[in-house]
């Protein structure tokens, strides 16, 4: 009785069971792709997420060698310099007692200055430089290895040394003229200074700043003073038409890796001329000359004593030996870690990266 009770429940009710079951049946297929597409959708964050970590890691490990390079790069800057402005040979002359005594020592007024913003400013202008170049290239190889199988490498060893090489020109050709630059700046702002002029430690700090500003205003493209110091004087940091034929290399040989160069040069001068640098190596620049004024101060302060003034002629010696502290690491290292460059740094990384954090 039981059964045919159940049987005949069944009958009256067939239409609500049938849609019972295929609401079932439903539920359960949907739950199933649900749970697949959840899956689905779980493991490409985690790839993502994955390839994010490793981006991080390869941009962190991408700044440490920036460091690096720029500190073995330091004494090859300082020899430069040195080149242009030699403060040293005006010095041991002097010991020798000539007649030209006074000229010589207007000659290493002027250069005692200039060398301290030069230094300054050269650091600042190589720091930043090879933060840009070093990321446009760290962030290619990145791409490079998570590229499509069959698609050629946009940075291969040899196309990484060519590329790497440019900053030769920095080095030899653009020093002598952010040199030229300060010097010229320098002797105008100095020129009505005698060395017997007493000075405060502002008064001296003051100049250098000075000197800073005569360079912005007198720079092909200043303006008479219209633009900012980095604007200026980037233009000194590659050529404008560089030579992609290397030394040794025969024409039409590796056009290949050419191709590959001057598409990283090109996207490294439009880095260069982008307003967001030129505030970078403002900020690096100003955040030098305040680590040279507070050092200049100490100094100063130092050989004063109890004095609140100096004349110029006591001064120019404590400026020229304060110059190698610019190229100590402690300084190097202080102009990396500018908020700035990092933040400048991390969107070049993050756009020459493009693609590869998707796959």
């Amino acid at each position: 009785m039981v059964v045919s009770r159940v049987v005949r429940c069944m009958k009256r009710n067939k239409k609500k069971l049938l849609l019972l079951a295929v609401a079932t049946a439903g539920a359960y297929v949907g739950g199933r792709y649900l749970m697949r597409r959840v899956s689905q959708i779980s493991d490409r964050q985690t790839v993502a997420q994955r390839q994010v970590w490793r981006l991080k890691e390869h941009f962190e490990s991408n700044r440490k060698t920036c460091n690096s390079t720029v500190i073995s790069l330091l004494p090859t800057l300082k020899d430069a310099l040195h080149a242009q402005l030699n403060a040293e040979a005006i010095t041991a002359e002097l010991r020798t007692r000539p007649s030209n005594k006074l000229s010589l020592w207007e000659n290493l007024k002027t250069i005692s200055f200039a060398r301290v913003v030069v230094g300054v400013v050269s650091c600042s202008m190589l720091v930043a430089y090879m933060r840009v170049q070093l990321s446009i290239l760290g962030a290619t190889m990145f791409r490079d290895l998570h590229r499509p199988p069959g698609e050629e490498p946009g940075a291969p060893p040899d196309v990484q040394k060519k590329f790497l090489s440019y900053v030769q020109y920095f080095l030899q050709d653009g020093v002598v003229g952010v040199a030229s630059c300060t010097r010229k700046a320098t002797e105008e702002v100095l020129a009505d200074l005698s060395l017997k002029h007493q000075m405060t430690s502002q008064d001296m700090v003051q100049l250098v700043t000075q000197v800073g500003t005569r360079m912005a205003a007198n720079a092909p493209g200043g303006g008479g003073g219209g633009g900012s110091l980095g604007s200026c004087i980037r233009q000194y940091l590659t050529p404008r038409e560089p030579l992609l034929q290397l030394e040794g290399e025969e024409e039409g040989e590796g056009s290949g890796d050419s191709s590959c160069v001057a598409y990283m040069l090109s996207a490294t001068r439009d880095v260069l001329d982008c307003n967001d640098f030129a505030t970078v190596l403002d900020g690096l620049i100003n955040q030098g000359f305040a680590e040279l004024h507070k050092g200049l101060c100490d100094v100063y302060h130092s050989a004063a004593q109890a004095s609140s003034t100096l004349p110029l002629a006591k001064i120019i010696p404590l400026i020229t030996d304060h110059y190698q502290v610019l190229f100590s690491p402690t300084f190097i290292q202080g102009l990396q870690g500018n908020k700035g460059l990092q933040r400048l740094s991390e969107n070049i990384y993050e756009a020459f990266s493009e693609g590869s954090t998707q796959q």
